[in-house]
């Protein structure tokens, strides 16, 4: 149970990380 929280948690970090890294390269590519 523990380890399903703490695997549900990370993966979502992670599918937020690369939200916010495809809105930072597109909004580069957007500005240049």
């Amino acid at each position: 149970m523990c380890f399903q929280t703490q695997s549900a948690r990370y993966v979502l970090v992670l599918s937020l990380s690369h939200t916010v890294l495809l809105c930072a390269c597109g909004t580069t590519i957007a500005l240049h």
